[in-house]
């Protein structure tokens, strides 16, 4: 019995030594489980926190433009860290039960923002606005009806004019004023040889010198008939130096008084925020297409009559003023400059209107006796004769009808007698132009061409400005700049053991410390 007990004895001696070491090798495992526990619920914590303040996005900018990002209030960061630990301690905070934690730190990084990276960013979103509508363009079908592709001489002529917002006399009829000197030095040479002769012997009765009074008066009106072409030029030069706005503006239609200001536009940020990086590119190729059609489909122009102010959105982004007239003013001038171009295109295919120029030419001129004169004469004549009617083109664009690219015998408008009518009258009337259908370019079209003619970063900071106006009407406190697009959000957390002073004692610290990240974007 002895030897017994000292076996009971010598094992529940061993079984008391054994026993502290389980309790610490046991509370080891529970403390490790559960650190593993937090590692994950801290993760899920900075999950959570950054999709729900994500999932705050603007509403209104959503609804209005499609666009998705997340308003931070005045710019103050401080708050979105409030809000982001307010999320992050309903999910692991003090009543997390047994993996509770501590946040001792939240801090954002990486945060892009609408206005970053030249635009790119905000074309990028319009990609995937574009992209969430199911909108499909056919990129080489969409440039060659506007007469973006193919054509060299066609393309080069928009690119050239498509940018030209101001319209003077002397870019028009460039050459005007050398041929007016050149006109007045033959004048006064005729003058000359004509007073040197006038002491001479006159033709004897039934000379060659008599005419037939049809043909003196064939001669007068012919020469009337080439003062007018003369004229032509003189009246259309002054009419240019006063503006041409109220001449292609359709009867019935006002201009709006709208405006658009402000320190805060997304244009006027500095060069530094505009170049702020984001990393990789997070737009493509295909987004400058859809940023163009975009715009089309969600800003306004002079045709739309939506009642807004300002009114004039599309010529905003084309032309940046601050008043619809002189955006207006604007972009009529840049159609109007193409147009012109066009029609310089047409004018030499078309023999028969070469051939009147000529003559009228010649009746102009042709009696001083310099050919070289004629020449010039006649390509002056034709820039007034398609300026004229691109005069008439603009007016029928805005009145809603259609004009084609490139006009052909049919579709030119004004004959040469109606341009001498026109411009030699007391006041400058352009036909009547109603809406028609058929063939050709409307007035947003022509606005398309601009758009695709203007560079990608001042289409993309222009709109912008207005999205931001228009939102700020019903959200004053709304900045674009301000708005965050993607970010991460870090998390750092700490959590005390359930056994501190085992766990201190065999691992070697009193607290678990965690960091944990996550990112979102609303850009896929």
């Amino acid at each position: 019995m002895s030897g017994a007990r000292k076996v009971r004895g010598s094992l529940t001696v061993f079984l008391a030594l054994l026993l502290p070491l389980f309790l610490v090798f046991t509370g080891v495992c529970l403390e490790y489980a559960r650190a593993q526990a937090l590692s994950y619920q801290v993760q899920a914590a900075a999950t959570s926190a950054v999709q729900s303040v994500f999932a705050g996005y603007s509403a209104s900018l959503l609804s209005q433009y499609q666009l998705t990002a997340r308003l931070v209030e005045q710019g103050d960061f401080d708050a979105l860290a409030e809000e982001s630990e307010r999320y992050v301690s309903a999910c692991g905070g003090e009543e997390g039960g047994c993996v509770s934690f501590q946040t001792t730190e939240i801090l954002w990084q990486d945060l892009v923002f609408v206005t970053d990276d030249h635009g790119a960013v905000f074309l990028a979103l319009v990609g995937e606005a574009m992209a969430a509508s199911a909108v499909e363009l056919v990129a080489e079908e969409w440039l060659g009806r506007l007469g973006l592709s193919g054509d060299a001489q066609q393309t080069k002529a928009l690119t050239e004019n498509a940018a030209r917002d101001t319209l003077s006399a002397d870019d028009l009829l460039s050459d005007y004023k050398e041929w007016e000197e050149a006109v007045a030095a033959a004048e006064e040479s005729l003058e000359e040889d004509a007073g040197e002769t006038e002491d001479s012997p006159g033709e004897t009765e039934g000379s060659s010198g008599e005419t037939d009074s049809s043909e003196v008066a064939q001669s007068a009106a012919d020469r009337e008939r080439g003062a007018s072409f003369l004229e032509v030029l003189s009246t259309l030069r002054q009419v240019v130096q006063h503006g041409i706005l109220g001449i292609v503006l359709p009867e019935g239609k006002s201009i709006s008084s709208g405006t658009i200001s402000g320190s805060d536009l997304p244009s006027s940020l500095s060069e530094e925020a505009k170049s702020r990086t984001v990393g990789e590119s997070l737009s493509s190729a295909g987004d400058s297409l859809l940023l163009r059609e975009y715009l089309m489909r969600n800003l306004d122009c002079f045709t739309s009559e939506s009642g807004k102010s300002p009114a004039y959105e599309l010529k905003y982004v084309l032309a940046g003023k601050s008043t619809d007239e002189a955006n207006l003013q604007a972009a009529v001038t840049r159609i109007l400059w193409m147009r012109t171009g066009m029609n310089l295109l047409y004018l030499p295919r078309s023999a028969e209107r070469q051939a009147q120029l000529q003559e009228a030419a010649a009746l102009a001129v042709g009696w001083l006796g310099q050919p070289t004169l004629v020449t010039g004469m006649a390509a002056l004549l034709q820039i007034a004769w398609a300026f004229s009617e691109s005069l008439v083109d603009v007016r029928s664009l805005l009145n809603g009808g259609k004009v084609p690219l490139m006009k052909t015998d049919e579709s030119w408008t004004l004959s040469l007698d109606r341009l001498t009518e026109i411009w030699t009258g007391k006041t400058v009337e352009l036909d009547s132009a109603d809406e028609e259908e058929g063939d050709g370019l409307s007035y947003e079209d022509y606005l398309r061409i601009c758009l695709y003619l203007t560079s990608e970063e001042t289409c993309c900071y222009r709109a912008m400005d207005v999205i931001q106006w228009n939102v700020q009407q019903l959200d004053p406190s709304f900045v674009l700049s301000n708005c965050v697009v993607s970010g991460t959000l870090c998390l750092t957390a700490e959590a005390s053991p359930l056994f501190t002073p085992l766990y201190g004692a065999v691992v070697g610290t009193e607290a678990f410390t965690y960091t944990r990240s996550d990112t979102f974007s609303y850009l896929t």
